[in-house]
């Protein structure tokens, strides 16, 4: 919430994209901070309609194919059919992109447009599945997996690219505990991303906007709703966790809760055998953690592949209506990728705008780097895992640099400018906000970068190796996007050049008063006391 406030009171007030509502700020050497806001969003949706592109794939199979896979076999021969042995990735990710590209040529009134149909309809989508999974059988055990946390790490590094497992008598596998700074880092991000917290999307967005915009009422509400429905519905298109929903939705318990209490077969790890009692004793269901095994061959499961995989099956158990259902399924993926997309791009298409570049050639040159970025990921999935690690993980930089707005020019100063006086028809931010944005953000975002990194080099006795998975591959991809845009940053500051002249006559700057101040508030200054009454100063002189 107080990040969400922070990038909506600089957008409302400086009606400019982040590179230039940040020089407004720190001045023309410091573009380049507000340059890494553009760049984080570009990566993060380069990479992103290649996930979209999947939900379209599904949804087009969901319609046409004979039946959909009954079983998991079938499921990743299907999945391994379109994202490893063909080129169909690449051609999804180019309709996702040229989709969102038919909005973004029409200009923001186009995207408010698409919105208002997309999000109501996703949300109605989202709102039937839900009620219907509340039905299935056993969705109680669901709703106890989602509540019942665990802290005990069962799992260490193991060279460059093994996971060692612990085993017990009985297979246990808690695939991310409260004990991971790797879960609290990707919680951060999925939770910035769902928001717009830190990507300067919300910046952009409240740059259209007036000082009636309500913008404390939408930093509480937005998180608030979001996190709200994200507790029934777990299912998120970029970083798509195998959690509340999949149990919430489960049709066949043989194969999808019967990991627990399972014996682990060394020879054939992703072969489960049960207890000879298995369907006679389903206590262990409402007083047990449940987790899920996802020991399958041939194939490198990571979280997003392996909803792919398992959804078709899991409504396959309904028959048609199992169809119907997994086609509304992925339409509501889809629309929700569409909608994010939009957002993301738009943030970076009024970047290039701002150096003086037309509207439809500035959303072309946005569409094409979208595309070339998200290439690699559309061919590897190995390489769109490190790229949703990289730039997922990044969102937390860059609530860091949101909250150093606030920080740098005086949290005080900032709420009553910015926000309290700047705004009309809204809420006053209260006085907790301060020490909550200057000492509580900066605090939990440092320290869990560098619990982060701690971790995976305590792990990881070969931390230092670059591989895809790799923290150091990460560093590494985040010191190169600084080094360029500080670089190109000083050599146009040195040269005496401008990329941005006319964007910075436009909204209001925070050092100077005249260009925020109501004109029509009388100043104190301004009142001078006579022995007619009380008249404007200037006037009196007169």
């Amino acid at each position: 919430m107080p990040i969400i406030l922070v990038e909506y009171a600089i957008g409302r007030f400086t009606q400019n994209s982040a590179p230039v509502a940040f020089m407004k700020f720190y001045g023309k050497r410091f573009c380049w901070v507000g340059g890494w806001l553009s760049t984080t969003v570009l990566f993060l949706s380069g990479y992103y309609p290649v996930v979209v592109g999947w939900c379209l794939y599904y949804l087009f199979i969901s319609v046409t194919f004979g039946s959909l896979p009954g079983d998991e076999e079938a499921g990743m021969a299907v999945f391994n059919d379109f994202v490893r042995d063909s080129y169909w990735p690449v051609f999804t990710q180019f309709l996702a992109i040229f989709l969102s590209g038919i909005f973004l040529f029409g200009g923001i009134r186009w995207i408010e447009k698409a919105n208002m149909v997309l999000v109501p309809l996703l949300l109605a989508i989202v709102i039937f599945t839900f009620g219907w999974s509340l039905t299935r059988d056993y969705a109680e055990v669901g709703i106890t997996f989602l509540f019942t946390p665990t802290w005990r790490v069962m799992k260490k590094y193991v060279g460059r690219k093994r996971v060692l497992l612990k085993l017990y008598l009985n297979l246990q596998i808690p695939e991310e505990s409260f004990a991971i700074p790797g879960l609290w880092i990707a919680a951060a991000g999925q939770n910035a991303f769902d928001t717009g917290a830190g990507m300067s999307v919300l910046m952009t967005y409240a740059a259209f906007t007036g000082r009636s915009a309500s913008i404390t009422k939408y930093s509480i509400f937005i998180p608030l709703v979001n996190n709200l429905l994200l507790e029934v519905w777990k299912y998120r298109l970029r970083r798509p966790k195998l959690v509340a929903n999949e149990k919430l939705l489960c049709l066949d318990h043989d194969f999808l809760y019967g990991v627990l209490y399972a014996h682990y077969d060394e020879s054939n790890c992703h072969k489960i055998r049960y207890p000879e009692n298995y369907a006679e004793n389903r206590s262990w269901q409402h007083r047990a953690n449940i987790y899920l095994c996802r020991l399958m061959p041939n194939v490198f499961i990571m979280s997003r592949n392996y909803s792919a995989i398992r959804i078709p099956v899991l409504f396959s158990k309904v028959g048609i209506l199992g169809r119907i259902l997994c086609a509304l399924f992925f339409l509501c993926l889809t629309f929700a990728g569409v909608s994010s997309l939009l957002s993301a791009i738009q943030a970076y298409v009024f970047t290039i705008k701002e150096m003086g570049v037309p509207h439809r050639i500035a959303v072309s040159v946005a569409l094409v780097l979208t595309f070339l970025i998200g290439l690699p990921s559309a061919l590897s999935l190995e390489f769109l895992d490190n790229q949703d690690n990289t730039w997922g993980y990044a969102l937390i930089i860059s609530g860091l640099i949101m909250a150093s707005v606030s920080i740098i020019y005086g949290p005080i100063r900032f709420r009553r400018v910015l926000v309290n006086e700047y705004g009309t028809n809204d809420w006053n931010v209260p006085i907790i906000w301060i020490p909550i944005i200057t000492f509580v953000v900066p605090i939990i975002g440092i320290a869990l970068i560098i619990w982060w990194i701690y971790d995976y080099v305590r792990m990881n006795s070969y931390w230092y190796h670059l591989t895809l998975e790799s923290v150091t591959s990460t560093l590494l991809e985040w010191l190169i996007v600084i080094i360029l845009l500080l670089g190109t940053n000083m050599i146009v500051y040195y040269c005496r050049r401008e990329f941005y002249t006319k964007p910075r006559n436009v909204g209001c700057d925070p050092y100077k008063p005249s260009t925020y101040e109501d004109p029509r508030k009388f100043k104190l200054e301004d009142v001078k006391v006579t022995t007619n009454g009380i008249s404007d100063a200037n006037s009196a002189e007169h």
